[in-house]
Formats: C-alpha cells, structure tokens, sequence
C-alpha cells in the first residue's frame, strides 16, 4: 500500500533526496516515467474493484505532485525572469508555447506558484508565501489544480477590509473542503464561504463596470452557419444598445392579418445586424479607417462569374457566402478586380510604396486573411503590414510577394528577432519558431484563417 502524501514529502525532506543539476532531475523524471508505463502495462485484470479504487487513488495523488512539481518549476521560471530573455511577453505565454498546454492552465500554475512560494523583492530578500496553507496541500498531492483555482478565485474576491486572520482562517476552510470535495462540489461550498464573508458581494463603480465591458464573437457553427456572440456591458452601454435596436426590432407591420412571426430574440439580432449595415454604408466621417481604407467587407469571387451568373463567394474569414447574400452586398459594392494564379497567389495589385497601399493591403487580406502567425486568430482590419525583408535593415521590397499580415502584438515579436519568417514554394508565409520551443525550428504555418469553406446552397 502507497503511504500517505504528506507521510512520503516528510521522509523526502528527512532524506534530502532531491537534484542539483539537470542530469539529476533528467534522471529522477526518467525513473517516474518508467515506473508509471510500467503500471499502465501492468495486468490490471487481476485487481477486483476496491483495488483498482484504491490503485485509482494513488495515481491521482501522484498526479497531483507531479502538477505541484510543474508549479515550483514555473516560480523559477519567473523569478529567472526565462520569459523576457525570450521574447515573450509572460511566463504564461512561455510555457503555453514551450509545454504545448493550454491558457487556462498556463495561467493556473502561474497563479499557484506566485500564491504559494516565496517570491523575491527588487530591493532583495523575500516575501513570505501568500496562502502557506494552500501550499502544503499542493505539496502534497492533496488537491488538484482545479480545486487551487477555485480557492484562489474565491480569496481575491474577499474585501480588502478583512481582517488578516479571518483570511488565514478562510483559508484553511477551503483547503479542508478542497480536499474532501470533488472540484464541482467544492465550487458551491466556496460560492456558499464568499457570500458569509462578503454578504453585500462587491459595490462595481462606474468606471468598474466599464473596464469589465466585453464582447466576444464565437466560431461559427458549420452544422448552423450561425455564429454565437456573448458578453457583457454597463448600463450605459447596455441603454445604448437598446436605444438603437428596439426601434427596429418593433413586429413587422401585419401582412394579410398575418403577425410577425419572429420571435423577440430574433428581431434583436436582425435589428442588430441592420443597425450595423447602416454605420457600415454611411459611416466614413464617424468609423475609423481599418489598414488604411473605410470600413469594407471583403467578398472574394471570380471575375468571369462576376461578369456573368453569380454563385457563391468567400468572405476575407474564409467562409462562403449563399447566392443571396453575396448578390445583396453586391448591389452597391464597390468592384477592385485582382489578378489571382491558379493556388489564389496574389500576383499584380498595383504600384509599391514604403507604406503599403490598399491595393496590396487587399492582396495581402486575400491570401493571409488575418494575422499569419500560427496560431493568431486576429482579422485582417487589426494588422500591420510586415516586410518579411525589413525596409531599412534588408533593403525590402514594399510587396505582396514580400510582405505579410501581423497584428500589433506579433509584428512587435517577430522585430525582436527570435522567429524566422519565410515565403514558402506557394506564395505563404511560413514561420521558424525559437530553438528553445522547438530545437528542430520546424516551419509552421496560420491554418486558422484557410479552413476549407462551408459551401452553402
């Protein structure tokens, strides 16, 4: 029988078993490694049903210590400050790229250990850990990450006021039902602490409120071709909003005694999309420009279909337009003809520029249609347009064939120099990442914005 976790971390520390360089820990996660493909080829048909529970238990646990062992691993991380010799904006974003993991967790482990250890000073020394309690039990495998992120959550909403020792004590509280809840239940027990100790709940100010606005639009759904959108606004945003969508979404005027049949929610979101229709056409003195032309949708179709009998189209997201729609915007749209090869490489879209024009801007949007950057999923009205071959460095070429799409945060990553970029045999753009993330620097490329188009009838 495994002994107990706290039982095993005293006669670690008794033993001063540990690592002193990486050809120990190199060697220690070897042997743990091993020890666990053993167990996963071991006959488990052998063991009846409390075994296997029991067997099912200290897997956890040692799943456990091996999250607290990325946890410690992660301060150092941090107080090595690894992240900005990198080039990298957060220890978060570090080990989301450098351990293929998720924000969520990069964010949770990042949080725990800043929470839980010591941290160092500018002026020098330490300050104690925050939460010591919450410590030892991830120290000792006694709660997961899921439970860490709830105690943490549920603290940080606790009111400044409150007394140092009620804190401590709160504390303690929540890792004793971390540790004999499952995560879900023990998210209601930490609802149920938060409103004993903070019964009025936080009193947002305005300017609160407003900093907490946010609106997010979802993926489409290819089963729909709808595309969800969630948020929150204050109340001024919220009387705003309503202000210019209830007018027209009013019922429709009865038809041969006939109701509208749209539901309430419904005419909200046509109201929406009209209302929006409406800035977009008559909005050039009020909208910003977006990559140096007014406000646009992009519809890519061909030129001879264009000229004759209209079918589909493709929007810059990659998503295809129904014959309706397309030949709707096309009623007042204005026409930019552009000579595209066979694989849709932009080849002529007009003259060259330091800055560039929006005719290349439009070639550009056509073929990245959005940040090229692996992985980003930023529109092309929120981009740069990147010499590949710097302008004054390498002497570039202002270009479609030498320039390429970048939001703010990337074109500010690829300047400091850690990422290679490079025109791939058809035309896109290709990235070599860092050694440190991957030490082959296999090219990469954005697939997030060229998902092959839902075709709609």
């Amino acid at each position: 029988m495994l002994l107990p976790a706290d039982v095993i971390d005293t006669l670690v520390r008794m033993t001063g078993v540990g690592f002193h360089s990486l050809d120990d820990a190199q060697r220690l996660v070897t042997e743990c490694s091993v020890a666990v493909q053993q167990v996963r080829l071991g006959e488990f048909w052998k063991l009846d049903g409390d075994e296997l529970l029991d067997l099912g238990r200290e897997l956890e646990t040692l799943s456990r210590l091996l999250w607290a062992a990325q946890v410690h691993l992660v301060d150092e991380l941090t107080q090595q400050g690894v992240a900005a010799s990198r080039s990298v904006s957060s220890t978060a974003v570090l080990i989301r790229q450098a351990f293929n993991i998720g924000p969520g967790e990069a964010g949770a482990r990042v949080a725990a250990a800043r929470a839980i250890l010591p941290q160092a000073v500018p002026s020098g020394g330490e300050t104690p850990a925050i939460y010591p309690t919450l410590g030892a039990a991830i120290d000792t495998g006694s709660v997961a990450g899921e439970h860490v992120r709830t105690v943490l959550a549920t603290l940080r909403r606790l009111p400044d006021a409150l007394p140092a020792e009620v804190r401590a004590h709160a504390e303690r509280v929540l890792v004793e039902h971390a540790q004999a809840h499952d995560p879900e239940q023990f998210t209601r027990i930490a609802r149920h602490l938060e409103s004993v100790l903070n019964p009025d709940g936080p009193t947002p100010s305005d300017e609160a409120a407003h900093a907490k606005c946010e609106l997010n639009i979802g993926n489409r759904s290819t089963a729909t071709g709808l595309t969800s959108i969630t948020g929150y606004l204050d109340d001024l945003g919220a009387a705003t909003l309503r202000a210019v969508i209830d007018p027209l979404a009013a019922p429709k005027p009865s038809v041969d005694g006939l109701k509208d049949p749209r539901p309430l929610a419904t005419r909200r979101a046509h109201a929406l999309i009209e209302a929006l229709s409406f800035v977009l056409n008559h909005g050039d003195a009020v909208l910003p420009d977006a990559g140096g032309e007014r406000p646009h949708l992009t519809v890519t179709l061909d030129w001879d279909v264009l000229r004759h009998t209209v079918k589909t189209a493709a929007l810059d997201t990659g998503w295809e337009l129904s014959v309706g729609d397309t030949r709707q915007l096309l009623c007042d749209a204005q026409v930019t003809p552009a000579v595209l090869g066979g694989a849709s490489q932009v080849l002529d879209v007009g003259r060259s520029s330091r800055t560039a024009t929006p005719a290349i801007r439009r070639a550009l949007t056509l073929r990245d249609k959005g940040c090229s950057f692996p992985g980003c999923d930023r529109p092309p009205a929120w981009c740069d347009a990147h010499h590949v071959d710097w302008w004054v460095r390498d002497l570039g070429n202002t270009s479609s064939a030498t320039m390429t799409l970048l939001c703010g945060y990337h074109h500010r990553q690829i300047h400091l120099g850690e990422w290679e970029i490079h025109f791939a045999d058809d035309g896109v753009p290709e990235y070599r990442p860092p050694r440190w993330m991957d030490p082959e620097r296999r090219p990469r490329r954005n697939i997030l914005h060229h998902i092959n188009p839902i075709r709609r009838t």
